[in-house]
């Protein structure tokens, strides 16, 4: 197995910024909670998702790279600073994580 460049995007939270990686335990719990992940990003694609399902994708992420959030604190803050931001970064995630698949690299609905 070759070694590739590092994959992640950035998430910033108020002031403080998250580099977010792909890596197979992210990957695992997401799928384990929410779903397969080319579902998800149907969904997401499609305006047919739920705000639970987006707070809990970024509260997964947060929580792989080591950061502790109360679930409803960072839902008040998704609420409060806007759910556009939250659900492009999202997005962009799971975009990554299937990046090789034509159907759904960035771009294609």
């Amino acid at each position: 197995m070759h070694k590739t460049a590092q994959k992640h995007i950035r998430l910033d939270i108020g002031k403080t910024r998250f580099l977010v990686r792909l890596r197979m335990p992210l990957v695992c719990q997401i799928e384990d909670e929410i779903g397969g992940l080319p579902l998800i990003l149907a969904n997401l694609r499609s305006q047919n998702w739920k705000l639970v399902d987006l707070v809990a994708l970024v509260h997964i992420m947060l929580a792989e790279e080591g950061t502790s959030y109360d679930y409803h604190e960072l839902g008040n803050h998704i609420l409060s600073a806007g759910t556009g931001y939250y659900h492009g970064k999202v997005t962009e995630f799971l975009e990554l994580c299937l990046a090789d698949l034509p159907q759904f690299a960035a771009g294609h609905a």
